[in-house]
């Protein structure tokens, strides 16, 4: 006498006996497949043997959440701001979730909180530490059945500082080269340009180094300032840096003619110019 219980995944076929016999009237079915659906049906026994079975009910096991598939994550002030959205809880309930910051010097993953209540968590003045670097971060989803899959990773540049090492060097009459030290991985540069050292506009954007400006005219001088970019934002301007194009030497100083050792002779001196136009005589 007893109970024979039967399980089936699609509840018509392939039934298998979960137990031969059970006495009391609830069993439980251990060691099943996460986030899949049985069907169970009943069988009572008497002498005579074993009834008809009831009609098939289904329960579909719990499961660890999904994992996170939209973390994304943006610079404000010296903080970096994550944000997500729920992930399928399949079908029980979030209780928090992980939150991990990639080590820029060894690679490793470093938890930086695990009890997270809210879809966002702040990275507190990381941007302003660590600056013109990408740094990566992950979330997991954690409910009573354990820990889902890690996120996507999300990478994020904090704010870039202003370039050094930033020179103007005229090569001829028309033509200004302009040089900076450039910042690892920096995807890219502003050069703006002036000729008053008041009204700058863009002369390139992106700009690469060295940066040749052409077409100028003889005698001019023009200012350049010059800006790290990556997606967080626009650093500060570089120190200006100025230079002058090449143009016609002044004339040659202490101009003197005097008689030679004959009468048919004379000897010319002179002194070299006040301003050679940029480059040697």
């Amino acid at each position: 006498s007893g109970y024979k219980i039967e399980q089936s995944l699609d509840g018509s076929t392939n039934w298998i006996v979960e137990i031969e016999t059970v006495n009391a009237l609830v069993h439980t079915v251990d060691d099943l497949e996460p986030k899949t659906e049985y069907y169970y049906r009943i069988s009572a026994i008497n002498q005579l043997g074993t009834g008809d079975t009831s009609t098939p009910v289904a329960a579909t096991t719990f499961a660890v959440p999904d994992p996170v598939d939209d973390l994304a994550g943006s610079v404000s002030g010296d903080d970096i701001i994550l944000t997500w959205t729920e992930p399928e809880d399949n079908d029980s309930a979030i209780s928090k979730y992980i939150f991990q910051v990639q080590s820029v010097d060894t690679g490793n993953w470093i938890t930086l909180d695990n009890n997270v209540q809210a879809l966002t968590v702040t990275h507190s003045g990381i941007s302003a530490s660590i600056p013109n670097v990408q740094i990566s971060y992950r979330v997991y989803a954690v409910n009573a059945i354990g820990q889902s899959d890690a996120s996507n990773i999300e990478a994020v540049w904090t704010l870039p500082t202003a370039p050094t090492g930033v020179s103007a060097t005229a090569t001829s009459d028309t033509e200004i080269d302009v040089t900076w030290t450039t910042i690892a991985g920096m995807p890219s540069y502003k050069l703006e340009h002036s000729t008053d050292d008041v009204t700058y506009g863009t002369e390139a954007d992106p700009a690469t180094t060295p940066y040749s400006d052409t077409g100028l005219t003889l005698g001019t001088i023009h200012y350049y300032k010059v800006y790290a970019v990556n997606t967080s934002g626009t650093s500060p301007a570089s120190t200006t840096v100025s230079a002058t194009t090449f143009y016609y030497p002044t004339p040659p100083l202490n101009v003197a003619a005097n008689a030679g050792a004959t009468l048919l002779d004379a000897t010319i001196t002179w002194t070299v110019p006040a301003d050679n136009g940029g480059t040697p005589i």
